[in-house]
């Protein structure tokens, strides 16, 4: 039996477990499923939303390539949805919504750095951001309501995800929001560091990007105030944090103490929406503090499936944050 599926029945077992049916949080802790639209296997995909649906999240982050979509022809370029269609129906037929991260420039729009290897190319700001964001666009406008919010690329602050400059992320951005007419929810790209991140997006801003929700990755340490100074940048925008998490290697035990810890703090420090990384991946290799996040599997899984049982999210969270001595959100 593949390791995941063995995971899953094992984290069913505990989800369904002792809490009463339909006991679900009213704003729970979200997924970030590592679930990449264009090559994570189907089998993978179908037993990960499973997971994120048993843990009890409402909203699974994942991949969603525009590169992998939109397919130069001789005459121009076409669709290619089947993916991003399957990927759909199975997050209704789990009964969970997804936020979508839309990454990377298709072949013959990139304007990329000298010396960039056609293998990178997808990582380049694109030439034309109003053809771009047309594309783009379409995609949103083919997946409708099978998607609840879109997330405008992954951690646009570091160069092995985005090369262009600041400027032509805010202008395409900018442009998509535009053309996307208030018909979608529509976050910044979940910058990876606020010293480097909050620059580049106000640089960005400045140059016309325009969201409707504030996004970034918080992990580490003096979390409140990193919350805080993310809500502030953001003014009255809700804040949501797309990546948190801690390594569990080599002790699951800490893991599940900080995370007991750093959920009701960032809630307090005003994040509207923390997801948590679900499944371990070597992506960074197996000795990256990243590639032991990963939930399935161990203590902290029961952690986030008790606050998502609980009827009163907000509650749980204040009595959390007494006894860690925080601040009622």
């Amino acid at each position: 039996m593949p390791r995941y599926t063995c995971l899953v029945l094992l984290a069913l077992a505990v989800a369904l477990g002792p809490a009463a049916p339909g006991a679900l949080a009213a704003r729970p802790v979200q997924s970030h499923s590592m679930i990449h639209t264009c090559c994570t296997p189907a089998a993978d995909r179908g037993t990960l939303m499973a997971a994120a649906k048993a843990s009890g999240a409402r909203i699974v982050r994942l991949d969603v390539e525009v590169h992998g979509i939109v397919i130069p022809t001789p005459r121009g370029y076409r669709y290619d949805f089947s993916k991003l269609d399957d990927v759909v129906a199975l997050a209704r037929r789990h009964g969970i919504r997804i936020l979508g991260i839309l990454s990377g420039t298709p072949s013959g729009m990139e304007a990329c750095p000298p010396g960039t290897s056609p293998e990178a190319a997808w990582r380049c700001a694109p030439a034309d951001p109003d053809e771009y964001a047309r594309h783009v666009v379409a995609i949103m406008e083919h997946a409708g309501d099978g998607v609840y919010a879109w997330e405008f690329w992954n951690e646009p602050d570091e160069r092995y995800m985005y090369t262009g400059s600041p400027e032509a992320y805010g202008r395409a951005l900018g442009v998509v929001h535009a053309l996307a007419a208030g018909r979608f929810r529509i976050t910044t790209g979940g910058i990876a560091d606020l010293d480097s991140g909050l620059p580049f997006l106000r640089r960005a801003i400045a140059a016309g990007a325009r969201f409707d929700i504030g996004n970034v990755h918080l992990r580490g340490t003096d979390l409140g105030a990193q919350a805080r100074r993310a809500a502030r940048f953001f003014g009255g925008l809700p804040l949501w944090v797309t990546e948190h998490g801690y390594p569990s290697h080599p002790a699951p035990g800490e893991q599940l103490r900080n995370l007991r810890t750093s959920l009701p703090e960032l809630r307090a420090a005003g994040a509207d929406q923390v997801f948590v990384t679900l499944r371990d991946i070597d992506e960074f290799g197996p000795e990256s503090p990243f590639a032991s996040e990963g939930i399935l599997g161990k203590p902290a899984w029961r952690l986030v499936v008790r606050m998502n049982q609980r009827r009163s999210y907000d509650n749980y969270f204040m009595k959390l944050s007494s006894k860690a001595k925080l601040p009622a959100y």
